[in-house]
């Protein structure tokens, strides 16, 4: 414990090391801020996917028949879950009557600016886990450097007692950008399986709002392997 004390006390001494530390622990306050503040949005916009397209199903058809007059109530639904995939639909809903194409575009227009919403951020993340290594990496070739140019200035003299101690406390740089860099790395796989989930829920959702409104009635057999199919 105490030559791990001296160690972290040493690294003040070698002022390229400790730059890079102080660096990283920023940047890992950045990655942690953004980590929670996506998860949070991310876990705000999850819905049951099947309970609510199984109320949009009960809403605007009545047996067995499309219901146009309830479209408002299938408006009210979609705004009771907020969420990417209700406002896609909703922008259907808001669109009717109108063509099967108008109303694929209206959806595709909403359902880009959604994911665009969903990935905010997430480019911060993934790039402070992929820097945050060379940043660590270069503190630690600055500060091996400077260790032997020392050993250089006394003629060599010392051998590992002159280099090793700088080595170390170089070392801890590298050491402190994989810290950063490995829970970024994994939020960001994270957060994009995440995003290719809303994708899955979006397409699934926005095929069956576009069958309600045309009034055009799958199969059964034919609907669950549809949907087997997205859900890989």
């Amino acid at each position: 414990m105490p030559e791990s004390l001296n160690l972290f006390q040493a690294l003040f001494k070698n002022i390229w090391a400790l730059l890079t530390v102080f660096v990283l622990i920023g940047l890992s306050f950045i990655s942690i801020y953004y980590i929670v503040e996506r998860y949070l949005r991310f876990k705000a916009a999850k819905i049951d996917i099947p309970a609510f397209v199984n109320k949009l199903r009960r809403t605007l058809r009545k047996e067995g028949k499309f219901d146009k007059s309830a479209i408002p109530q299938a408006i009210d639904v979609c705004r009771e879950a907020p969420s990417p995939v209700s406002s896609v639909v909703r922008a259907a809903l808001t669109r009717f009557p109108s063509t099967k194409e108008d109303t694929e575009e209206a959806m595709k227009k909403v359902a880009l600016e959604e994911l665009s919403k969903l990935e905010q951020n997430i480019v911060i993340i993934g790039t402070i886990g992929n820097v945050a290594p060379f940043i660590g990496l270069l503190g630690t070739v600055i500060g091996v450097t400077e260790a032997f140019m020392k050993l250089s200035d006394q003629g060599g003299a010392g051998g590992v007692g002159v280099v090793g101690p700088g080595i170390a406390q170089a070392l801890i740089a590298t050491i402190v950008g994989l810290f950063v860099a490995i829970p970024s790395v994994a939020a960001y796989n994270f957060f994009v399986k995440k995003i290719e989930d809303f994708t899955t829920d979006i397409t699934i959702s926005s095929m069956e709002v576009v069958n309600l409104l045309t009034a055009k009635d799958v199969e059964r057999a034919k609907w669950e392997e549809m949907l087997k199919e997205l859900r890989g």
